[in-house]
């Protein structure tokens, strides 16, 4: 995998909407924006591993996820 060869000697961020790339990932941040009166603020959160499974899960399928898409998306993150 490209991106785990570069990650040995660099950083590397990643924004994606593809489960498989995400489930690599040593630490997941998911990314909102929030409308705060007038302004738009973008946020992040930093997910626990349940959080993680939550966020692939969804990227799988929809919100709420199905059983099948958490069994996949722990399969992918291999827990």
């Amino acid at each position: 995998n490209i991106l785990r060869k570069l990650s040995n000697g660099h950083q590397v961020i990643s924004i994606t909407h593809s489960p498989q790339i995400a489930s690599k990932a040593d630490v997941h941040y998911f990314v909102y924006k929030r409308i705060k009166g007038e302004r738009t603020i973008t946020a992040l959160q930093k997910l626990e591993l349940e959080e993680r499974i939550n966020a692939i899960a969804t990227m799988l399928s929809q919100s709420p996820p199905s059983d099948s898409a958490i069994a996949n998306a722990r399969e992918l993150l291999r827990v």
